[in-house]
């Protein structure tokens, strides 16, 4: 395998870890900044527009 294809992966992988992390804290706090509950879709679809 060559070189950029490895770096291009691993920057794929890179923003999939971020993207988990991402979900992960929505999950946890599973509100909105003004302090109200969104439904696990609206933050699913939020999360994808990031």
């Amino acid at each position: 395998m060559a070189m950029a294809e490895i770096q291009m992966q691993l920057a794929q992988v890179e923003q999939v870890k971020k993207d988990l992390l991402k979900l992960q804290s929505l999950i946890s706090l599973g509100e909105s900044p003004e302090g109200r509950v969104i439904p696990l879709e609206r933050r699913l679809k939020l999360l994808l527009k990031n």
